[in-house]
């Protein structure tokens, strides 16, 4: 478990599952993934114990005590000390509110100074403006092209470190 002020990310477990799935089937999370079918229980199941037994970290993002997001890092390679990232806010109340930035310098943190990485991958959609524009806030840049709707986005351990002073003047975190 993570934590800063009120935002904590704490690892997903399997009561949790549904809740996560509930979330990525809504219209405004399915409309942004690249797997864009209707996940099933039984396929949410399957789904987390495929996780269970990859080199992947899933946490839910909670303020407050509440359960508003998802984020994580998974297929971490550790002899080329990569990975990819992802995230979302399920719940509609906290879009915008902070909480992503918060949950996304947390999982910074741990991916360059406790995992030891030197680069990260995002997967964004080509038709969401805003996700492409966060990336580019917490210093990924574009990296390839992947398909006609998704492009990766990279953050290497120099260009968190150099952006590092700036998340801690937002945040106003002492590390």
């Amino acid at each position: 478990m993570f934590a800063y002020k009120n935002i904590v990310l704490e690892p997903l477990s399997k009561n949790k599952i549904e809740l996560v799935r509930n979330w990525r089937n809504s219209p405004e999370i399915f409309v942004n993934m690249q797997y864009q079918s209707f996940i099933s229980k039984v396929e949410q199941i399957n789904w987390f114990e495929k996780i269970q037994k990859e080199n992947s970290h899933y946490f839910i993002i909670k303020t407050n005590e509440k359960d508003v997001g998802l984020i994580h890092i998974n297929k971490i390679n550790d002899q080329e000390k990569t990975a990819e990232v992802g995230l979302f806010i399920g719940e509609k109340d906290f879009v915008g509110t902070g909480v992503a930035i918060y949950a996304s310098f947390l999982l910074l943190l741990f991916a360059f100074e406790k995992l030891q990485l030197k680069k990260l991958k995002a997967k964004v959609n080509l038709n969401n403006k805003t996700a492409i524009d966060y990336n580019a806030f917490l210093g990924f840049e574009f990296f390839e092209k992947i398909d006609k709707q998704f492009n990766y986005y990279i953050i290497t351990k120099e260009t968190y470190e150099l952006k590092k002073p700036v998340f801690q003047k937002f945040l106003k975190l002492t590390l």
